[in-house]
């Protein structure tokens, strides 16, 4: 009885050296090494890779974006201009859970050509090196971590909190573009180009402060996303990849922030006089500077919407000056969520006799056993639960909690709550 062939992913589970011999037509002319023991039933089966196209059995190793190049290799080894031989090293293909937990396979790939008596040949190694890779990828980050933290201590402080803001803006605004729901190819392919749109402003920014590590992070969102809309019909599966370089983005402006904060902290801590903060949260900038940008990001994301609102805010000169810099990229996120999912359009909302302009308000208060509580609330047509765990998670990791009130056409009302010991940097 002949063993069944032995999948390509099972191949290389085993062998830590695969050799095999393809021919100019891309097909498989021999396998060279058999020795591993867990390959007994190949070897029964007589080498069954044997006539099978390079492209079909090793393609499926390689993640869908490494497979052309895979191919290409391949290709450019039998120019006859070319050395005979080419190396790269090309990431495997892996479920959505190995990829989150970072154990996304990588092989070094090399190809030679030799000939012999049947003409023109190649020879294919593949050896696993995600070790290696895994390796390249921890330098990589602690590298773009010491990058980040050198710009932000030379950049200029106000300039640098003025990108920060916008850069987390611009990603609220992202995480909203992507759950909008798209019924069409044409109406993904938008929404694809709108995000790429968003971000480019903060790929700029990023230059100017010369924060190099986000600018790539940046410019390689907007490729992948340039990518999937690119495709003749491009799905929800295109999204995968973008979602990884969406996080990396994300990562690296929060360490950038941070960094931000660990410096304006060192700045405090020379100077001779301890009431710096006192006076910054006394002078009534703080809150005034904010309360504007909050008002311009509900105009921004209401005119994204079609609609209009109006946006009160108070209480904000309670919250501790230490604290409000990291405070303040959840309230522009909760007012432009607000907007973006609670206010009608203007015919929406005289349809359900109401006024035109839709109110948000936002206010902050001292809690009796310490810390503080935010009520943002909006008139609007009631919030989908599914915005929330976002939100949750990030006022978690703030050490506070989050509840909701809604009713169905009429308001929002979320009541978060922040420790007394909030960290500058949280």
């Amino acid at each position: 009885m002949v063993a069944p062939p032995i999948p390509p992913a099972r191949l290389l589970q085993h062998v830590d050296d695969a050799l095999l011999v393809v021919g100019p037509d891309l097909v498989i002319r021999h396998v060279a090494n058999i020795a591993a023991a867990a390959l007994s039933p190949f070897v029964a089966a007589g080498r069954t890779l044997v006539g099978a196209r390079a492209e079909d059995v090793l393609g499926s190793l390689f993640a869908p974006l490494e497979r052309p190049g895979f191919i290409l290799l391949l290709r450019g080894a039998l120019d006859p201009t070319g050395n005979g031989t080419a190396q790269r090293t090309i990431e495997g293909a892996a479920p959505a859970a190995v990829r989150s937990a970072g154990l996304t396979p990588f092989y070094d790939v090399t190809v030679r050509r030799y000939v012999d008596d049947d003409g023109v040949l190649l020879s294919v190694s593949i050896r696993d090196a995600s070790d290696r890779q895994q390796l390249r990828d921890a330098l990589a980050i602690a590298r773009d971590e010491r990058d980040i933290a050198l710009a932000v201590l030379r950049g200029e402080p106000d300039a640098t909190w003025d990108f920060l803001r916008d850069a987390l803006e611009a990603l609220g605004l992202v995480q909203s573009l992507q759950r909008l729901p798209a019924r069409s190819a044409d109406a993904y392919r938008s929404k694809l180009q709108r995000i790429a749109h968003e971000l480019r402003p903060v790929a700029d920014g990023a230059g100017r402060l010369g924060l190099t590590a986000i600018v790539r992070s940046a410019l390689d969102v907007i490729a992948a996303l340039e990518r999937a809309a690119s495709r003749a019909v491009p799905s929800g599966d295109d999204f995968l990849p973008i979602a990884a370089t969406l996080d990396a983005l994300f990562r690296h402006l929060v360490l950038a922030a941070r960094n931000a904060e660990l410096r304006d902290d060192w700045r405090r801590t020379d100077t001779t006089e301890e009431a710096l903060p006192d006076e910054a949260s006394s002078d009534g900038g703080w809150p005034a500077s904010i309360s504007v940008r909050l008002a311009e990001c509900v105009d921004k994301a209401a005119e994204a919407r079609g609609c209009r609102a109006s946006l009160s805010v108070s209480g904000l000169e309670l919250l501790p000056a230490r604290c409000q810099r990291s405070v303040e990229p959840l309230l522009l996120h909760v007012v432009r969520n607000a907007v973006t999912h609670g206010i009608e359009t203007p015919g929406e909302r005289e349809a359900a006799s109401k006024a035109v302009v839709g109110q948000v308000g936002l206010a902050c208060r001292m809690l009796p056993q310490g810390g503080h509580e935010i009520v943002v609330s909006d008139d609007g047509r009631g919030l989908d639960v599914a915005d929330v765990p976002f939100l949750q998670d990030l006022v978690m990791r703030m050490g506070g909690s989050v509840g909701m009130s809604t009713s169905r056409g009429r308001y929002t009302r979320l009541r978060i709550q922040l420790p007394p010991d909030l960290s500058p940097s949280a």
